[in-house]
C-alpha cells in the first residue's frame, strides 16, 4: 500500500510528523527515473557524474565551499534511456541550516524554461547564510516545475552536502610610511576589503614589544613615537 505505485505512497513523503525547523529534510523523488535522470551536477568543486539512481541519490558525502556573498556557475545535465524529454531543474539550498528548504532565498536556482539539453545558469550564496556545513538539494522533474518536497512521476532528485564559508583574509600590501615628524608617522596599505585591520609596531629590530592598534581604515597615524628611532610595523586583515 505504502510502496511505489501504491495507493498511499504519498504518505512516505509527508511532513506532518516533523517538527517545524531542526526536523529531518523531507523527502523528494521521482517514482520512476527510467526514461530520464541526473546525469551531471557540476557547481564549485562538484563535478558528480552518475546513471539512473531509481528517482533519488544521497550524495550528501560531496561537498564544495561556498563562499558568502559569492556567484557560482551551474551546469547541470540529463541523462535519458532512449529518447529526450523535456526537463525542469532547480536547486534549493538550506541557507539558515534549519532543516528545511522553505525560507525566502533558499531556491537557490531556477531554470525557469523546460530544457532536453544541459542547463547552464548561476547561482548566488547571499552574505547572510549561515557558515557551516548544509544541504543542497538538486531536482529534475519531467515536463512541469517542482516543488522542494515533491514526489513526482518522472525524473530523479539528489542532495549534496555545501560548506558556506566567509571569504579568504587577503594579505595587505603597498605598506608605506608618509608625514613622518619626530615622534608621529602615518601608516598606510592597500585595501584587502576587510572587515577591520590590526596594526602592531615596535621600535628596533632587538625590541620584542610590540603596541596593537586596530582601524577599519587603510592608514592609521601613530604618535609617542622617539625621534632618531627606526620602527618596524605589520598589518593584517581581519
Amino acid at each position: 500500500l505504502f510502496s511505489t505505485g501504491g495507493a498511499r505512497e504519498s504518505i512516505l513523503s509527508s511532513q506532518g510528523c516533523v517538527p517545524v525547523g531542526g526536523g529531518a529534510y523531507c523527502t523528494s523523488r521521482g517514482n520512476n527515473a527510467s526514461y530520464e535522470w541526473i546525469a551531471g551536477v557540476a557547481i564549485g568543486t562538484i563535478n558528480n557524474t552518475s546513471g539512473s539512481n531509481g528517482g533519488y541519490a544521497d550524495f550528501t558525502a560531496i561537498s564544495t565551499d561556498l563562499v558568502r556573498g559569492s556567484g557560482y556557475s551551474v551546469s547541470l545535465t540529463p541523462g535519458f534511456g532512449s529518447s529526450s524529454y523535456n526537463e525542469y531543474w532547480k536547486i534549493w539550498i538550506d541557507f539558515n541550516q534549519d532543516g528545511d528548504f522553505i525560507d525566502a532565498g533558499e531556491l537557490a536556482f531556477d531554470a525557469g524554461v523546460l530544457s532536453s539539453s544541459i542547463v547552464t545558469g548561476n547561482l548566488n550564496v547571499p552574505s547572510t547564510a549561515t557558515l557551516g556545513s548544509t544541504r543542497m538539494r538538486v531536482s529534475m522533474k519531467y515536463n512541469g516545475a517542482q516543488s522542494a518536497c515533491e514526489t513526482f512521476t518522472y525524473g530523479e532528485v539528489e542532495d549534496y552536502s555545501v560548506n558556506i564559508t566567509d571569504p579568504p583574509c587577503l594579505v595587505p600590501g603597498n605598506l608605506t610610511a608618509t608625514a613622518i615628524t619626530s615622534s608621529s608617522a602615518t601608516l598606510q596599505w592597500s585595501s584587502t576589503g576587510a572587515v577591520s585591520y590590526e596594526v602592531i609596531i615596535k621600535p628596533g629590530e632587538l625590541s620584542t614589544t610590540w603596541t596593537t592598534f586596530s582601524t577599519t581604515n587603510t592608514s592609521i597615524t601613530v604618535t609617542g613615537l622617539f625621534p632618531s628611532t627606526i620602527y618596524e610595523f605589520r598589518v593584517r586583515s581581519v
